[in-house]
């Protein structure tokens, strides 16, 4: 069996149906563009260390960033793993191979008052009630636009997380949260539970109020991450005069505002 047929077996016997869609995707196009056309066609068998170093050499030498060649490393480490396990090597090669690290991206937060101004900024836009959870919940943006409404409960000043969406070959898809520990109960501050309760009023004004889901788009679909942050959240950071953040900073912002407020670092 050569290495090409090995990878595209397990991708789809093992990964296909153990890992979400957007994950296979990922390491299909690894596969397709970087394995299959340099030593796709090696015997399995007679696969070493050296092949793989000097791989991850010519994509580095290509252009490829050192970050997309450890990502590279990851998923033929855990193929080769497989590999070994059912008995096609005697050994994971991948382990024997030192990948590239890439640089460390310094972690962009607000302070205090650039979430107000963010938060002052965004007051009459469609998606203030999403930028509002999200500061005061730390959610990841998948796992806010996957809210429904029967999520929310207002009485009780909770919400559950349980799904995320996300966008796969230009799809739109709901499923599981990433980890077993995302699926949880968030205490909601009373300023969010206001802003949520005139959200949903503001929905049926609209003649949204039939979707079963928190945050839609304006005429009540599912909302595509990237428009929102072209048309809404980056135009809001410029308004406003703040860093050039991504969305996932607003999650450490969270987090940074309670380290703080002197909440305990294991609560957080």
């Amino acid at each position: 069996i050569t290495v090409g047929q090995f990878l595209i077996g397990w991708l789809d016997d093992v990964c296909e149906p153990s890992l979400s869609p957007h994950t296979v995707k990922r390491y299909r196009s690894l596969v397709k563009i970087h394995v299959v056309p340099t030593i796709g066609s090696m015997p399995l068998q007679k696969l070493t260390p050296i092949h793989l170093q000097n791989l991850y050499s010519q994509k580095l030498k290509e252009g490829q960033s050192p970050r997309s060649v450890q990502q590279l490393h990851a998923v033929l480490h855990r193929a080769l793993f497989q590999a070994f396990k059912w008995e096609y090597t005697n050994k994971n090669i991948a382990d024997l191979v030192q990948a590239p690290r890439p640089r460390k991206k310094e972690m962009q937060v607000l302070n205090r008052e650039q979430v107000k101004s963010f938060l002052e900024a965004s007051k009459n836009d469609w998606y203030y009630p999403l930028y509002v959870l999200a500061v005061t919940t730390g959610m990841r943006q998948g796992e806010l636009l996957g809210l429904k409404w029967e999520d929310v409960h207002f009485k009780e000043q909770t919400l559950i997380v349980q799904r995320s969406l996300k966008e796969v070959n230009g799809a739109l898809l709901i499923g599981d949260v990433k980890t077993a520990y995302a699926r949880r109960t968030i205490d909601l501050p009373t300023f969010a539970v206001k802003v949520i309760h005139d959200h949903k009023t503001n929905q049926f004004e609209r003649g949204l109020g039939h979707s079963e889901w928190v945050f839609t788009d304006s005429i009540g679909g599912l909302v595509r991450p990237q428009n929102m942050m072209r048309r809404s959240f980056k135009k809001i950071l410029i308004n406003a005069g703040l860093p050039d953040i991504r969305f996932h900073d607003l999650r450490h912002t969270h987090s940074t505002l309670l380290l703080q407020q002197d909440v305990n670092p294991k609560l957080v």
